[in-house]
């Protein structure tokens, strides 16, 4: 079990914030790298309208090349992250050079800026945000002094215009500072919500393993005494069946006491039975499957329960397909199905004779058994929760331990199956039992080994 030991303080290191962001700068790497390689294209292309083949190439080349150098010389200074804040703004400085001053290629800004925003750092919008703040006031002053060849805008630039565009450009930049910013808070909250999850996931998984360890030493316990009591129970039972043939029948007292002690004794040798093969039921899910025939196995149920049948006078019902086939621990089935009948036959109704049907389907490659009777029924909006409770007894006129139902719920669960009740008062009971087709069984088989495992 020491594969299974847990270090809580390792959580913090499997999940950091620094592992956290630095997945997330990676990607946002790969998408800035495609845009400014775009951008790059971009430049080269529109360099054909006007000519401008040179400003097109050096200009993009340097930002490329300044890029990738930051990105090789210093990977963990995140400087390639501002290089490339402040080449989406040389570009934009680019495009419009190179087309004249057009308007629509200070829109390539923004565009930017807007991709700017997956590095989740709010600090490298201020590249891209001052050189364009310093590019437009450089360049709008140029043109408006007259300088020539300056292309900085197709729009005649005054103090109004220049005021109002830089306005807009201040509101774009903060709204996309504000969304890095709250996408890196965001994020860092993520990362702590699934370091709690995980600690609290590692803790119930050490919890987990210290009650399987208790649930097997119980197991064991519970084994263990319950098999070193039965030799001394049948040896307690031996001495009464050899103290009643000893006693005459003139002494009815004695007679009457040795039949109480023999009673009792019965009691506790199958409670003891029934503990043993409770115990036997919690490892079962490790036991060989096997190809049952349904009605073959109910035929041999049937027939150790003929004694039974034929006391009540009771009417067995089988109706189950030749050819049904289902895949269960060999001595599963049978004790299940023979619990649950022998229950039908225990707790009748005296008013009217015992009518047991026993039906079974296949149906999307499971096995649907039924088992109903016209019994005595349970109350179950009374016993709510506890039907398949380990020690509960709903009748109390024939004897018992109250382990039948407990048993026969895990012996159906720790297969993958499952079990459910349909019952009402002096009208009888109706037990369903879901049994796992093989390939889901199997399935099962391996998620549970891979649980226990974990």
């Amino acid at each position: 079990m020491e594969k299974n030991t847990i270090d809580l303080k390792t959580i913090d290191k499997k999940t950091t914030l620094k592992g956290y962001f630095e997945d997330i700068h990676q990607k946002a790497d790969s998408l800035v790298e495609r845009f400014l390689i775009s951008y790059y294209l971009f430049g080269i292309a529109i360099s054909f309208i006007y000519e401008t083949y040179l400003v097109g190439v050096l200009i993009g080349s340097l930002v490329i090349g300044v890029y990738y150098l930051a990105k090789f010389l210093f990977p963990d200074r995140h400087l390639n992250k501002y290089i490339a804040s402040s080449g989406f703004a040389v570009f934009m400085a680019q495009f419009i050079y190179q087309m004249h001053g057009m308007f629509e290629m200070h829109f390539f800004a923004f565009i930017g800026s807007a991709i700017v925003i997956t590095y989740q750092k709010w600090k490298t919008i201020i590249p891209i945000a001052l050189i364009i703040a310093v590019h437009h006031a450089l360049f709008a002053w140029m043109q408006i002094s007259g300088y020539e060849e300056i292309y900085f805008s197709q729009v005649d630039w005054d103090i109004t215009t220049f005021c109002f565009h830089v306005g807009l450009a201040v509101v774009i930049f903060f709204i996309c500072g504000l969304w890095s910013y709250q996408f890196e808070i965001s994020s860092i909250n993520s990362v702590q919500n699934i370091i709690k999850i995980e600690k609290i996931s590692a803790a119930t998984q050490a919890n987990n393993i210290l009650l399987q360890k208790s649930n097997d030493a119980l197991d064991s316990f519970v084994y263990t005494v319950s098999h070193d009591l039965k030799s001394p129970v049948i040896d307690l039972k031996g001495m009464i069946s050899l103290a009643k043939r000893q006693i005459n029948d003139d002494n009815p007292k004695l007679t009457k006491i040795i039949g109480l002690m023999e009673g009792t004794s019965n009691k506790f040798e199958k409670t003891i039975t029934d503990f043993l093969e409770m115990a036997k039921i919690e490892k079962q899910t490790d036991d060989a499957l096997v190809e049952i025939n349904c009605k073959q196995e109910l035929d041999l149920v049937l027939a150790d329960l003929e004694w039974s049948i034929q006391k009540e006078n009771a009417q067995i019902n089988i109706d189950i397909p030749d050819d049904l086939i289902i895949t269960f621990p060999e001595t599963g089935f049978k004790s299940a199905t023979q619990n649950l009948i022998n229950n039908a036959l225990k707790y009748r109704s005296k008013d009217r004779d015992i009518i047991v049907n026993v039906q079974a389907r296949e149906v999307n490659g499971d096995c649907i058994l039924t088992i109903a009777d016209n019994g005595l029924g349970i109350d179950l909006i009374r016993n709510k929760g506890k039907i398949f409770a380990m020690f509960k007894r709903f009748h109390n006129h024939v004897e018992g331990t109250g382990l039948g139902l407990f048993m026969v719920k895990k012996l159906i669960e720790n297969q993958g199956g499952t079990i459910s009740i349909e019952s009402e008062v002096d009208k009888g009971t109706k037990f369903t039992l879901t049994i796992l087709g093989k390939k889901k069984r199997l399935q099962f088989n391996r998620y549970a080994l891979q649980a226990r495992d974990k």
